[in-house]
């Protein structure tokens, strides 16, 4: 996972996941943050705009114009 930019109370205002475990084989990395309580509730702060290959961008939905 890389992440960027921080708000101003510390959340990332963007989140980029790579989907490829160890950069050789898809992995349904959503599926294993959700299985996650604490991710999961984490996670549901932002959504996914994009989809560019094998990355998905999600962006926290507090601070999003998009």
């Amino acid at each position: 996972m890389f992440s960027t930019a921080l708000s101003g109370n510390g959340r990332l205002n963007v989140v980029h996941v790579d989907t490829y475990l160890l950069s050789s084989f898809p992995f349904d990395w959503l599926a294993w943050a959700n299985s996650d309580r604490e991710l999961k509730a984490e996670l549901s702060r932002y959504r996914e705009v994009e989809d560019v290959g094998r990355v998905r961008i999600f962006v926290d939905q507090s601070g999003s114009s998009r």
